[in-house]
């Protein structure tokens, strides 16, 4: 019966401490910590000072005079108390143990936060560590970054020079290239130009025979074709008087043998090739005669029964290039029979043949 009336006062106390002023505290965590607080205590420290009178007593026999007497005491101590005096004291009872759970549930709700931040506090802590490293990752990549930009930017200016220059280099062999097809195509020109009529030559010697010497301008020279006939006759001719004109020294005059009669007396044109050629194209092209002998080791009777000789000699480097040259010379044959007095009776005769060449480069290459 005890048990039940401490349970029911309980219950009002709770009641009335449910019904009070909360603390600043979430209502959630009020409720859970009333509950754990009612589990621990027990209900023998609730009871009020007056009901403990009745738990202490022992009667050990009849005989007991002192536990009677002091049960006699204790009786006429609950008979002073009064009601009124009960509920005061209840009253006062309650109100503590309101005041003293608000102040314990706002002090563990205070340790329960300051838990939470301390944890919170090394959870930032983790993380600002971390952070701190990838940042200290991120600017060592931010360096290297840097340092390969500026390699970068250094060889894309190594290659924009070396690109200037190559286009500096291609603009030059270009403009070379273009004076060298220039020149090349002159020479064509010259090679293919056709030779001037004999009324034209007959009539261009005749004036500048009439003019003198002084006045007479130096031209081109072309390629010319001169036989031995006309070589030995020109040799046997008698120096010219000083009143005389004198005929230019550029060399004998033109020859064209289209013109010429057709005689065993025509000149015959030895051209020597080389064994292996490269062709040339149009270029270096000589016009030769329908006589003209080729060959590539010429012999001595040829050059005896020639009198013009052309050689076309090619030479290649040793990177490769080819350069080609095209000589044209006048054969001047002379044979003489002289008789010898001091030579034996059985050769009573000493031929002695001689030749000599005026070579003059016409084309090279």
């Amino acid at each position: 019966s005890q048990e039940s009336t401490v349970r029911i006062t309980r219950a009002d106390d709770r009641l009335e401490i449910d019904d009070g002023p909360r603390p600043p505290v979430p209502r959630r965590f009020f409720s859970r910590w009333n509950i754990e607080v009612d589990n621990i205590v027990t209900p023998s420290s609730l009871l009020p000072s007056n009901t403990r009178l009745f738990t202490e007593f022992s009667v050990k026999d009849y005989d007991d005079a002192t536990s009677i007497s002091n049960l006699k005491e204790r009786c006429l101590a609950l008979s002073q108390l009064t009601s009124s005096e009960n509920h005061d004291i209840g009253t006062a009872i309650r109100n503590g143990e309101i005041t003293l759970r608000n102040t314990l549930c706002v002090a563990d709700y205070a340790k329960m936060e300051l838990d939470e931040l301390r944890a919170r506090i090394e959870k930032d802590a983790e993380q600002i560590a971390s952070y701190s490293a990838e940042n200290k990752r991120l600017k060592r990549e931010l360096m290297s970054l840097r340092e390969r930009l500026s390699r970068y930017e250094v060889q894309d200016e190594e290659i924009i020079t070396a690109e200037e220059n190559l286009r500096r280099s291609v603009k030059e062999e270009r403009s070379r290239a273009r004076k060298q097809d220039q020149k090349l195509k002159v020479i064509q020109d010259i090679c293919e130009a056709p030779s001037p009529s004999f009324a034209q030559l007959r009539s261009r010697f005749a004036m500048e025979s009439d003019a003198p010497y002084s006045a007479i301008t130096p031209q081109k020279r072309t390629v010319t074709t001169t036989t031995s006939n006309q070589i030995a006759s020109s040799s046997r001719q008698a120096r010219p008087q000083q009143h005389e004109p004198r005929t230019p020294t550029s060399g004998p005059g033109f020859f064209n043998p289209k013109y010429h009669r057709r005689s065993k007396s025509a000149p015959r044109v030895l051209d020597h090739q080389p064994t292996n050629r490269v062709p040339t194209g149009g270029i270096l092209r000589v016009k030769m005669p329908n006589n003209a002998k080729h060959v590539t080791k010429p012999e001595a009777h040829q050059l005896q029964k020639s009198s013009d000789y052309i050689l076309t000699h090619q030479e290649v480097d040793r990177e490769g290039n080819i350069s080609t040259s095209v000589v044209k010379s006048n054969l001047r044959i002379h044979v003489e029979t002289v008789k010898s007095p001091e030579s034996p009776p059985a050769d009573n005769t000493n031929s002695e043949t001689f030749t000599s060449i005026d070579s003059e480069v016409i084309y090279e290459l």
